[in-house]
């Protein structure tokens, strides 16, 4: 199921001190070319543009891999000069994300830094609401894995890796050269007013409705999503912590980062599917409570509705209705692993209907 690439010795995973590029005769400055396209890595031995997973598929790491406890020495930027951070578990769409979001508003800039020593594996250069922006990611050893999108301006030297023309989508590409970073190296700057940054660790199974469903390729992004920010010491993390909130909400407004899995056994809260099985394609929506509980239910006829005073979808276990000014969605738990929606313009109704509605499953 994908590629097995053993890592375990890949970047010294249990040595922070230990350079990902150590004795690698490459020295990539902020601007600089890259200097040795060739020759082995010390990623035990793995090249870097085999280590896919960019583009969704599996970083398998196998029994060997013992990676030990991986932390993070360098802010991924300056926290304050952040507005918030969305985190885990927002809606974004009709999703779920499995990655937090940084923002501002102030039309500046904001540099992003490499937190800790690890080599590029994937590099999209895509073209989205008419700007072109990357999404790149990087492995740190044979567990964890970290990721950027929607950046506007990577280095020069992850630019010539990487393709040169923006394409349509945001499937990634090995980069043309290995390519690694130390702790505190530039990876960016970036213009967009907001990107995101995930981790993702094969020791961190989260756990929804239906795991089967999410053990394919792209799939581990939910399944091994983790908080970025607990990866650093105690310090650094709070500055990060107090900058929680949600989409449109102040600093401060969430408690914590949450979990990209919000389904809840049993209730109307998390990821629904039409297709009764099979991975995380096609039609889907969310059902969630914001941090101030604020109800979402988005991907209803490409719509989102927020009830501010309304049950939070994680304790009901039986049936609710949520409107907004013009619309409602009306929900029930059909089973423990399906849920009816009827879905329409106007008030809620007095009851579920007894037919018409539309199946929607773990």
């Amino acid at each position: 199921m994908g590629k097995r690439i053993l890592l375990a010795t890949m970047c010294a995973a249990v040595t922070l001190a230990t350079s990902c590029r150590e004795n690698h005769d490459a020295t990539v400055g902020a601007d600089a070319g890259v200097t040795d396209a060739g020759g082995a890595s010390d990623a035990g031995g793995v090249d870097a543009g085999a280590m896919d997973g960019g583009d969704g598929a599996i970083i398998d790491a196998g029994p060997a891999c013992d990676a030990g406890t991986t932390m993070f020495t360098v802010p991924i930027t300056d926290p304050a000069l952040l507005d918030r951070i969305v985190p885990l578990g927002s809606v974004s769409g009709n999703e779920i994300k499995p990655h937090t979001f940084l923002q501002w508003s102030d039309g500046g800039s904001r540099a992003i830094y490499a937190p800790i020593a690890a080599a590029l594996t994937s590099i999209a250069y895509y073209n989205e609401g008419g700007l072109n922006q990357y999404l790149l990611e990087f492995q740190v050893n044979c567990a964890v894995r970290f990721r950027l999108d929607h950046v506007s301006d990577p280095i020069a030297a992850i630019r010539a890796v990487g393709p040169q023309d923006a394409g349509l989508t945001t499937a990634g590409a090995s980069p043309t050269a290995p390519f690694y970073v130390d702790a505190g190296d530039l990876i960016a700057t970036t213009t967009v007013w907001s990107f995101d940054h995930g981790v993702y660790n094969t020791a961190k199974v989260n756990v929804f409705g239906n795991n089967a469903r999410y053990e394919w390729s792209g799939g581990t992004n939910y399944l091994n999503s983790d908080c970025p920010y607990d990866y650093y010491e105690a310090a650094t993390k709070a500055a990060f912590y107090v900058k929680f909130g949600m989409f449109g909400m102040a600093a401060g407004g969430c408690g914590s980062c949450r979990s990209a899995s919000q389904d809840v056994a049993g209730s109307l809260a998390g990821a629904w599917f039409l297709a009764p099985d099979g991975g995380t394609f096609g039609d889907r929506i969310a059902v969630t409570a914001d941090c101030d509980k604020s109800v979402l239910i988005a991907g209803l006829g490409d719509q989102t509705i927020g009830a501010a005073d309304a049950g939070d979808p994680a304790t009901v276990t039986t049936e609710a209705c949520y409107a907004d000014s013009t619309r409602f969605a009306y929900l029930k738990v059909l089973s423990p692993s399906s849920i009816g929606i009827v879905f329409d313009a106007g008030v809620c109704p007095a009851g579920f209907p007894d037919a018409g509605y539309t199946i929607w499953y773990r």
